[in-house]
């Protein structure tokens, strides 16, 4: 069954994710990401997260896969079970200046860290201390 997706932020917001329809809403938000908009697609992930409990856990592998598909990388579970490129993926994007090293970055969060991150960089370089 195809779903549109206002048919899944529907069904998100009313808590109707079940094992009959759980497939066809992740197979409509990796449809939407692909195909349409991908900020959408990114925030019914981010949604459909508080649910996560209603989906059956043999769909729990393919939600793993498009949080990764999609830079949601907090979000991931199970870290040291993951295969090896994810987890390559969700190390990449873990911030490592920070104490512990416990925060992990979303794609774009990552993105703006490390250009603010290098712009700091060029800034110190132009400055000459005593």
């Amino acid at each position: 069954m195809a779903l549109t997706i206002r048919d899944v932020r529907n069904l998100i917001t009313r808590g109707d994710i079940n094992a009959n329809n759980g497939f066809d809403v992740l197979a409509s938000i990796a449809h939407h990401g692909t195909f349409g908009d991908r900020n959408q697609a990114r925030e019914l992930l981010i949604r459909i997260l508080d649910r996560r409990r209603d989906l059956p856990e043999a769909l729990e592998a393919v939600l793993q896969s498009l949080l990764r598909e999609h830079g949601l990388f907090p979000y991931l579970q199970d870290v040291d079970d993951l295969p090896l490129s994810d987890r390559l993926a969700y190390e990449a994007h873990r911030a490592s200046p920070f104490p512990g090293g416990e925060l992990v970055f979303h794609a774009e969060q990552a993105l703006v860290s490390t250009n603010m991150f290098s712009f700091t960089l060029r800034a110190w370089r132009g400055i000459i201390l005593p």
